[in-house]
């Protein structure tokens, strides 16, 4: 997460253990999120490694008979994937109900979350040129009292003031090989952002 080891920032004894509450509740947060998404790989990666190529013999919506017991008393449909000779007998269920469909966004949202998290972090390292950060993420809101996160806004603020975005200076004596055939998204950049939002407008325009 390109989090900053605490002893290494200089700050006083109490905004110091506010810093180690925030980056021990985001660790923890953290670690939860990997452990749900590792859950759910658990349960899914092997089914959809097996199909992933040749794609997925399914037979969606099956439908219980009579309300179910067991461990899949709780599920009124499934989708039925075939994983041995008989078709109709070697299957894994996939559940199907609005739990599950919640479970799913949950699973997606946090994954989003983390990976964005990590990107960002190590985008501003790299900009201020630090082996590491204090976050502005917090992923667990409960974690600090409303006292402590005034706070910790303040020691994040004091922090980037003191690491700013470091400047490259490129001398017009350089002699750079810079082809523009090489950044023409970026050269066409103005064009296609029009042309996207004409595209919505219309849309706009037909949906009303």
């Amino acid at each position: 997460m390109s989090y900053a080891a605490p002893n290494e920032i200089n700050l006083d004894d109490k905004s110091a253990k506010i810093l180690n509450k925030h980056l021990n509740s985001n660790v923890k947060e953290v670690k939860r999120m990997l452990r749900e998404i590792g859950d759910f790989g658990k349960t899914n990666h092997p089914l959809f490694k097996r199909f992933k190529h040749a794609g997925m013999p399914i037979i969606c919506g099956a439908l219980q008979r009579t309300p179910g017991s067991g461990f899949l008393g709780d599920f009124e449909f499934f989708n039925l994937v075939p994983i041995g000779p008989d078709p109709f007998i070697d299957v894994i269920p996939i559940p199907y109900s609005k739990q599950v469909l919640d479970g799913y966004w949950i699973i997606i949202n946090g994954l989003q979350n983390i990976l964005k998290a990590i990107a960002e972090n190590r985008i501003i390292c790299i900009q201020r040129n630090l082996n590491g950060l204090i976050p502005n993420q917090r992923f667990d809101l409960s974690a600090l009292s409303s006292q402590e996160a005034d706070s910790m806004e303040k020691i994040v603020s004091d922090f980037y003031a003191l690491n700013p975005p470091k400047e490259i200076t490129i001398s017009h004596h350089h002699n750079l090989n810079i082809k523009k055939e090489q950044i023409l998204w970026y050269l066409s950049l103005p064009k296609f952002l029009a042309e996207c939002k004409q595209r919505k407008e219309i849309e706009d325009k037909y949906k009303q």
